[in-house]
């Protein structure tokens, strides 16, 4: 090593150069050990960027449309804040709670839906759950269903068909008001069970299609 103001060589046990006296030079450190720390570093974001992605894909959100609530089971929409397809399916859980029951005027009026598939959690379908649901063409019950309500499907002007799970145990007279255009409605049970069921008026042109007798 040679002194940075005079230029004399130092050889290691000088501390203070012998001709000018000034203090021995700092070595520099070494960069031969530190160069693994940039790769190191890209490798952990890498891997960092893989899990996440991984991850949000590999478990989705339970509900990703914001339009839905649940209150003590019972499911409620917010068509103002749906964008989703006009087909929708109703998942079992939102926020974290099973949906049970289809709420009282909770589809009222959503001239978007032309479909909904209810999820087999479902026990009953409340009161003009789904009222004047004018569009409404289809609508898709899954064994589970104990209970259609007063006016569940109001003047549901499109609906031309329903199929009716045979745990249905209970259907108000009032359930199909206003269904104009309902020409079907298939029962999965015997004529038998339907008039224990229900004691409500259809339509002279609506035709009931016992399953079990088929």
């Amino acid at each position: 090593m040679y002194c940075t103001k005079c230029g004399t060589y130092l050889f290691d046990e000088h501390q203070f150069c012998i001709n000018c006296g000034s203090p021995r030079p700092v070595p520099l450190p070494s960069k031969k050990g530190t160069r693994w720390i940039p790769i190191l570093i890209l490798v952990l974001m890498f891997a960092l960027g893989c899990f996440v992605y991984y991850a949000s894909t590999a478990y989705p959100p339970v509900d990703e449309t914001p339009a839905m609530s649940v209150q003590s089971g019972a499911l409620m929409f917010d068509e103002s804040k749906y964008e989703g397809d006009p087909e929708l399916v109703v998942p079992s859980i939102v926020d974290g709670q099973t949906v049970t029951e289809i709420g009282t005027y909770c589809f009222r009026s959503c001239d978007s839906l032309t479909s909904v598939t209810l999820p087999g959690t479902v026990e009953i379908i409340d009161p003009c759950a789904f009222f004047d649901c004018e569009n409404l063409q289809t609508i898709k019950l899954t064994d589970g269903l104990l209970i259609i309500d007063s006016n569940a499907f109001y003047s549901c002007g499109s609906l031309e068909s329903i199929s009716i799970p045979g745990s249905v145990e209970t259907i108000d007279a009032m359930a199909f008001s206003g269904c104009r255009t309902l020409k079907h409605i298939y029962f999965a049970g015997s004529q038998e069970d339907w008039e224990q069921i229900f004691f409500g008026e259809i339509s002279p042109n609506t035709q009931i299609h016992y399953i079990a007798d088929i």
